[in-house]
C-alpha cells in the first residue's frame, strides 16, 4: 500500500515492547518521520533503542535517535543549526572502545558500542550539563542527596555537618 502523508507525522518504533516490526521503510518512503523511543520504564539509550530498531544503517539509526525523535515531541533540538537551542554531546576519541576507528566509520561504531564512560561534554538548551563525564552540579547534587539521606534518618543537621 501506498500513504501519501499532507502532514509531517511521526511514528516512533518501541523494539524493546513491540510484538512486530512496523515497516520502517514505507513509512521513510511516504515521507513520515520515524523515532525511535520506548515505553520501559528502566531508562534506556535512544541510541540503543534505535540500534534494535533495526533501521539497516547507522545514518537512518542517527536520524530516528536524534532528528525525528525530537521533531515527534514538537522539540526544536535534534540538529546543529543556526538559531536552535544546542543540544550535543562529544564523545572521548581516547577512549579504548574507539582506538583506532576511522573518522567514516565513527557514527556506526557509537551507534554499537556507545557507553555513558565514552561520554565527555553534554550540552542541552545550549547549557552545559555534562563536562569530563561529570554532571556540571554533581557535588551539590551529592551533598543534597546525604542530606536528605541524613533527614530521613533522623540524623540531626548539626550531627550530620560536623
Amino acid at each position: 500500500q501506498t500513504c501519501a502523508l499532507p502532514i509531517w507525522a511521526a511514528v516512533c518504533l518501541t523494539p524493546a515492547s513491540s510484538s512486530g516490526f512496523a515497516p520502517a521503510a514505507a513509512l521513510l518512503a511516504a515521507g513520515a518521520g520515524v523515532a525511535a523511543g520506548t515505553d520501559a520504564s528502566l531508562p534506556t539509550s535512544p541510541l540503543a533503542t534505535a540500534r534494535e530498531a533495526g533501521f539497516g544503517d547507522a545514518a537512518a539509526s542517527w536520524h530516528a535517535a536524534t532528528a525525528a525523535g525530537a521533531r515527534s515531541l514538537g522539540a526544536t533540538g535534534g540538529a546543529l543549526e543556526v538559531g536552535r537551542p544546542a543540544d550535543f554531546f562529544t564523545v572521548s576519541l581516547s577512549d579504548v572502545s574507539l582506538a583506532g576507528v576511522e573518522p567514516r566509520s565513527l557514527p556506526g561504531v557509537l551507534l554499537s558500542a556507545l557507553d555513558r564512560r565514552m561520554v565527555r561534554d553534554v550540552w542541552v538548551g545550549a547549557r552545559q550539563r555534562i563536562s569530563g563525564g561529570r554532571h556540571v552540579a554533581q557535588g551539590q547534587i551529592v551533598g543534597r542527596f546525604i542530606a536528605l539521606q541524613d533527614r530521613l534518618r533522623g540524623v540531626p543537621a548539626a550531627t550530620a555537618a560536623g
